[in-house]
C-alpha cells in the first residue's frame, strides 16, 4: 500500500460516520493487513541493518588486522633500524677510541723522537727496522714501554 492509501484509510476509521458494522469490519480488516505489510517491511529493514551492520563490523575488522600487521611491521622495522645504528654508533665509537689511542700513541712518540734528539740520543732505531708500515705501532709501543722506566720519557 502506498503512502497516500495508508492516509485515506486512516481517515476513514477516525471519521466514525460509517454505520454499517460490514463497513467498519473491512476496514479495520483492511487496516490489520497494513500492519502486517507494514511489520514484514520494518522486519525486513531491521534484517538488512543487521546484515549491514555485520558486513561494517567484518570490514573494520580486516581492515584493523591489516593495519595492526602494518603497524607490527614498522615496530619490527623500526626495532631493526635501532638495533644497526645502535651497533653503528658502537663501531664509531670503537673508532673514535683506536684513533684517539693512535693519536696518543703518535704524540708519545713525536715527542719521543724530539727529546732523543735534543739529548742527542740518537734517533729511534725502533722504527728503522719496521717492514711493514702496520707494525709501526707495535714498534712505538716498544720504545714507549722502553722508555717508561726512564725520567722524562
Amino acid at each position: 500500500m502506498r503512502a497516500d492509501e495508508i492516509k485515506a484509510l486512516i481517515e476513514r476509521l477516525r471519521d466514525g460516520t460509517n454505520t454499517s458494522w460490514e463497513q467498519t469490519f473491512l476496514d479495520c480488516r483492511e487496516a490489520a493487513g497494513t500492519l502486517e505489510s507494514l511489520l514484514q517491511q520494518r522486519n525486513i529493514a531491521l534484517l538488512d541493518a543487521e546484515r549491514a551492520r555485520e558486513e561494517r563490523n567484518s570490514v573494520h575488522v580486516r581492515l584493523n588486522a591489516e593495519w595492526l600487521l602494518k603497524l607490527k611491521k614498522l615496530d619490527e622495522e623500526n626495532q631493526r633500524l635501532r638495533l644497526e645504528f645502535r651497533a653503528d654508533c658502537e663501531k664509531q665509537a670503537e673508532e673514535l677510541f683506536a684513533a684517539q689511542r693512535d693519536a696518543s700513541r703518535y704524540r708519545w712518540w713525536r715527542n719521543w723522537v724530539f727529546r732523543a734528539g735534543m739529548d742527542g740520543l740518537p734517533s729511534c732505531t725502533y722504527l728503522a727496522d719496521v717492514e711493514d708500515p702496520r707494525d709501526i705501532d707495535s714498534a712505538i709501543d716498544a720504545a714507549r714501554s722502553q722508555s717508561e722506566g726512564k725520567p722524562d720519557a
